[in-house]
């Protein structure tokens, strides 16, 4: 008898999760069409073809499900990121190349961009992978030498700041070819590398990226895009 109730749990558990994902993904589909706080609970809810009782059953309300969907983006980019991350063993490498690819991924699919430039993400929860990894490198940096010794909460505006700023940008007026390098190296600088040195880093090679995510938001926003130019 364990085990056909065991399965029912695992049903139950993976329509939970599909419910759950299905209202982010209209939170994050709405959201690439309209600022965010124009966006209504019926919208969303309707949008997910689903009714406004289970929406409360997930989310207090809209603020509370883009700051969730901001966490859970950035969560799976930190898990897509995390394989090439012990190669780097320069922090301002990593700072760098991971700023680099970050703004690519996010200017590659215009939807999480949009996303990640419309909610408070990451500014409002230091608590997020990305934001312990840019705090880590960071201060090795400043133990090193390799930064100035500058307040962490100032090293962090400055990469996320000029990040996000770089991403307005090119989903904007898509720039010149080798944009983000540019912005990394500003980055660098900023951080206290000489010019010299952040621009050699900027232009490094980037290590190979691992296949893209093929399951949750992400991976349902890639489905998505192929789907639409195959259409």
């Amino acid at each position: 008898m364990k085990e056909p109730q065991d399965h029912r749990i695992r049903v139950a558990e993976g329509r939970r999760i599909e419910t759950q994902e299905n209202l982010l993904l209209s939170g994050l589909i709405l959201g690439s069409e309209k600022p965010v706080k124009e966006i209504s609970i019926e919208e969303i809810y309707t949008h997910a073809q689903t009714s406004r009782g289970t929406f409360y059953k997930y989310f207090a309300g809209t603020t509370d499900l883009f700051k969730a969907l901001g966490l859970n983006v950035a969560n799976q980019i930190v898990e897509f990121l995390s394989p090439i991350k012990p190669s780097f063993t320069d922090p301002a490498v990593a700072i760098s190349s991971l700023t680099r690819l970050g703004i690519r991924l996010a200017v590659s699919i215009p939807m999480l961009g949009k996303l990640l430039l419309q909610t408070e993400w990451p500014n409002a929860d230091k608590n997020t992978g990305i934001l312990r990894d840019i705090e880590k490198d960071i201060k090795a940096g400043i133990k090193q030498g390799r930064f100035s010794d500058i307040p962490i909460d100032i090293g962090l505006g400055i990469v996320v700041g000029t990040t996000k700023a770089a991403i307005h940008s090119m989903l904007k007026n898509p720039p010149s070819k080798g944009y983000e390098d540019m912005v990394a190296c500003q980055i660098l600088i900023g951080l206290g590398v000489d010019a010299k040195s952040a621009k050699e880093i900027s232009t490094m090679p980037l290590p190979k990226l691992p296949p893209l995510p093929t399951t949750g938001i992400i991976g349902k926003v890639l489905l998505m895009a192929n789907l639409k130019r195959k259409s």
